[in-house]
């Protein structure tokens, strides 16, 4: 059985290493602006606080963070952490 995840933060290069994976299943992603160039058609799903106050995936999603900015990761890693949500470890097939 895959993984369901939400990815927070649209890295297309994350992205795409994380869908050519068997492990997971992306229910779609958060970031502050919906892509205009999604080329995976994923659900956009708000912000990182109209996902929190509209959805609740804390028992069945886990999040993985693609931000790179190690300061506005960490808000986002206590910030999910706060909501109970879990984090997926994802090591890509090139490594």
């Amino acid at each position: 059985m895959k993984n369901k995840i939400i990815i927070v933060g649209y890295d297309p290069e994350i992205i795409e290493m994380i869908l050519n994976l068997d492990d997971f299943f992306v229910e779609g992603y958060t970031d502050l602006n919906k892509s205009n160039n999604d080329i995976f058609n994923l659900s956009y799903l708000g912000t990182d606080e109209e996902f929190i106050h509209d959805y609740s995936y804390q028992n069945s999603h886990q999040i993985i963070i693609t931000i790179d900015n190690t300061a506005k990761r960490e808000l986002l890693f206590n910030y999910y952490k706060k909501y109970l949500y879990e984090f997926a470890t994802v090591v890509s097939k090139k490594s």
